[in-house]
């Protein structure tokens, strides 16, 4: 499970991503539906994958952010 302390070292640091499990991100998505920032974390972590669900997790993450065009720098 995510800790606090991860958490905010992924912020800071994006490449940490890689390190990152998808189970991690899907679990805070799980436990914090309404934040927004993991679910972008999420889109991101299955775009790298090159997962499936990407699209349809980076559309659900553009919901939380009133700056839609940062998805499409992603």
């Amino acid at each position: 499970m995510m800790n606090a302390d991860l958490f905010s070292r992924l912020i800071q640091q994006p490449s940490l991503l890689k390190e990152t499990s998808k189970a991690e991100l899907e679990q805070l998505v799980y436990q914090y539906p309404w934040f927004g920032t993991a679910q972008f974390l999420l889109a991101a972590k299955l775009k790298q994958t090159a997962d499936t669900s990407a699209s349809q997790q980076t559309q659900k993450a553009g919901i939380f952010f009133n700056q839609p065009l940062w998805f499409t720098l992603q």
